[in-house]
């Protein structure tokens, strides 16, 4: 057996097929398989570790001027930076249910629903979120990778547990300097 495996160890890709018509590359395995593999062991696998981050009313919780604040850090200004800004200083609402409207009352936080501009708006709001966070070492990648996000959902990545909490007291920061509730319940 030891002789069968290490022939298949050493058979090269793209080989012709043998008798049995099976070409040899069906017998190799990927390079994340590394189990029961000679001169590998369990602790070679780099371990990750995460925490889901999720955010209570994300986008009705965006403070308006916080967010102009980004904007201008970001680079944009100009015309565009100043029609925002003008869209969300002092803006006031009003709600309608069925025929009754309500008197119109201050709008301070909150992307605006149903506005195209929106989604990336929020997304413009949290793009520091992973500021000075370690991550993790990605294969394939040059650059080690702090965490994913999608709309208000965060995923932190980590290698080990002690920089789990060092990452997540990290995001505890930006989230109350930035006014964003996290959602306890759903983070996991």
């Amino acid at each position: 057996m030891r002789k069968l495996t290490g022939v298949l160890a050493d058979t090269p890709n793209n080989k012709a097929p043998g008798a049995d018509g099976v070409p040899s590359e069906v017998s190799k395995l990927i390079k994340e398989q590394a189990g029961f593999q000679n001169l590998e062991e369990c602790a070679g696998q780099a371990a990750t570790l995460y925490e889901i981050i999720h955010y209570i009313k994300a986008f009705d919780r965006v403070p308006h001027m916080a967010l102009m604040i980004k904007l201008r850090v970001m680079g944009i200004g100009g015309k565009l930076l100043h029609m925002k800004t003008g869209m969300h200083r002092n803006p006031k609402i009003v709600v309608r249910v069925g025929n009754t409207v309500s008197n119109f009352a201050d709008y301070h936080c909150g992307v605006r629903q149903g506005c195209p501009a929106s989604p990336i708006l929020f997304d413009f709001y949290i793009n520091d979120i992973f500021e000075g966070i370690e991550g993790v070492d990605v294969p394939g990648l040059p650059n080690r990778i702090p965490g994913l996000l999608f709309a208000d959902d965060a995923v932190v990545l980590a290698d080990s547990a002690e920089n789990l909490q060092i990452s997540l007291d990290k995001i505890s920061t930006w989230s109350d300097t930035w006014e964003m509730k996290v959602n306890a319940a759903k983070c996991a």
